[in-house]
């Protein structure tokens, strides 16, 4: 629920992709992780 109200949160999307690494949900996991390369990169980029 978190994530849908803010996509771009990442200790939402952190603690996201620890449950589905613990869990043993690979590619959820992966795609929280690329989520939150996007979110960063997107900041970085913004503040460049």
């Amino acid at each position: 629920m978190a994530a849908k109200l803010n996509p771009a949160a990442l200790d939402v999307l952190d603690a996201l992709y620890v449950l589905y690494r613990e869990t043993q949900q690979g590619p959820k996991a992966a795609e929280m992780l690329e989520k939150m390369l996007g979110v960063t990169t997107c900041a970085t980029i913004r503040s460049a």
